[in-house]
């Protein structure tokens, strides 16, 4: 069993940010301060964009678009 993983330290954090950007020490703990994690940090410098999934199933949506098309057709 491997042992748990330990929480980073923000010095660690902030060299990390260092060695993979071209931020200044006060830029990185900015960025860190603003987006949470280095993870975060390094996806906005190389300009990854964060795409959010819907968590409609199938049948959700099927029901949504019967809805939508009989209230609409109800109003005529």
């Amino acid at each position: 069993m491997e042992p748990p993983v330990e929480p980073a330290d923000p010095i660690d954090e902030i060299a990390i940010l260092l060695r993979n950007t071209n931020y200044s020490r006060e830029v990185c703990v900015e960025k860190l301060n603003e987006l949470g994690s280095v993870e975060a940090v390094i996806k906005d410098y190389l300009g990854v964009r964060v795409e959010k999934y819907s968590t409609v199933t199938v049948n959700q949506g099927i029901y949504t678009s019967i809805r939508k098309f009989l209230d609409r057709d109800s109003r005529i």
